[in-house]
């Protein structure tokens, strides 16, 4: 491959890096997966087993969010005392409010964020498992499956399931590599999951009051952003995406006209301009998937 082309071919694998980081889905987008893995988006959602809301949080998680008491029971039952925080008396009260649980999950995640470094679970970063990448984000999904107690037993060779055979490994896989830096105060290592809006009785995130969230109290860096501009920062990182996605698509157009125009005037054999085509077919095409995946 002669020196122009292979300059091109890593100015073009620069950008697809840069795409790479900026693909990185914000904590609104952890939210939303997270949502929709757990309940299907319908805030009103109470398993079996008693976990409520979008995010089926029991009583263990609201205790340490700061909304329920301790009622001397193991099982989620419902039947203690709510602290009256964000003005949720009862487990109706919750129900009826995705806003707030919402902010219920976001201080949760500090509180699981907190007990991961207690642990030294957070060193584990940019280590694997089982083959699966260990990141932030895929850490505190664990351990809202499963509680700090387990992801560390579940690290260290023990159980990784929760009470329904779901395993820890399965969620730090989907929901790895999201960037919640509003939680851990620092970025992210790795892919992420496959972001998906979620939905609920009230209606869409992005235009009912009774959303996940609301334009009253911002629970994360994504929602004050959006709050104090007018713009969502995902709606910003698409913007980025599909200028990016535009400017590879011409410079792969060019790139083209002056393969042919070197192969025209005898400066290149028709497979060398073969071969440097399909390269920059394949390496636009990678990028493209990351952009638009």
């Amino acid at each position: 491959m002669n020196p122009v082309c292979l300059n091109r071919l890593t100015g073009l694998m620069l950008l697809l890096m840069t795409c790479a980081a900026l693909a990185a889905g914000t904590y609104a987008d952890f939210l939303q997966s997270l949502a929709r893995r757990e309940s299907a988006g319908n805030s009103h959602a109470v398993n079996k087993y008693g976990y409520a809301g979008l995010y089926q949080m029991g009583e263990e998680a609201l205790i340490d969010a700061g909304y329920y008491r301790r009622d001397g029971t193991k099982s989620n039952d419902w039947r203690g005392n709510w602290t009256g925080k964000n003005g949720v008396n009862s487990l109706n009260d919750y129900l009826n409010s995705p806003a707030t649980q919402t902010q219920a999950i976001t201080t949760y995640h500090d509180v699981l964020w907190d007990q991961i470094k207690a642990r030294g679970l957070d060193n584990k970063v940019g280590q694997s498992y089982n083959g699966v990448p260990i990141t932030q984000s895929g850490l505190i999904a664990a351990a809202h499956l499963i509680g700090t107690a387990g992801l560390r037993k579940c690290l260290n060779g023990g159980s990784c399931a929760d009470a329904n055979n779901t395993t820890a490994l399965s969620y730090m896989s989907k929901f790895g590599g999201f960037d919640v830096a509003s939680i851990t105060g620092s970025s992210p290592i790795g892919g992420h999951g496959s972001p998906i809006n979620i939905g609920n009785s009230g209606g869409s995130i992005a235009s009912n009051t009774n959303a996940p969230f609301p334009t009253g109290t911002a629970v994360s860096t994504s929602a004050a952003f959006a709050a104090g501009a007018g713009v969502d920062m995902s709606e910003i990182r698409q913007f980025v995406l599909g200028t990016l996605s535009i400017s590879l698509l011409l410079w792969t157009a060019w790139t083209t006209r002056a393969l042919f125009s070197t192969w025209r005037f005898g400066k290149a054999t028709l497979m060398d301009m073969e071969f440097n085509m399909m390269s920059s077919v394949v390496l636009m095409s990678v990028v493209l998937f990351i952009v638009l995946a």
